[in-house]
């Protein structure tokens, strides 16, 4: 897949509608049938992250927006994912604390 027909699947911005859409577009990673793109929109300045996957019977999209950027993406894609044990740590520390979640963040 070339970056002429990444750019027709990605033609406007899911938040503003503009037809002038990408100002960015990043490849974050390619695997055998599928890339991760980062897309910034020229006018509103929104953030997609799409994944774009080629199958035998055509090209399929899907399309998150987001506010983190490239790099961050890149850096928590690498992380461990938080699991049970995470959680309930978090949990216990907040409660020693006597704070709740929105005092904390």
């Amino acid at each position: 897949m070339n970056n002429q027909d990444q750019l027709k699947i990605i033609s406007n911005c899911p938040v503003c509608d503009s037809r002038n859409f990408p100002s960015q577009i990043k490849i974050l990673q390619e695997r055998e049938n599928s890339h991760l793109l980062y897309v910034q929109c020229r006018r509103c300045k929104s953030r997609v992250l799409v994944l774009i996957t080629a199958h035998p019977n055509g090209i399929s999209s899907i399309g998150l927006l987001t506010d983190l950027s490239s790099d961050e993406v890149i850096k928590f894609s690498t992380q461990e994912p938080i699991n049970h044990d995470d959680v309930l740590e978090f949990y216990e520390q907040l409660y020693a604390a006597k704070k709740d979640f929105f005092e904390v963040i």
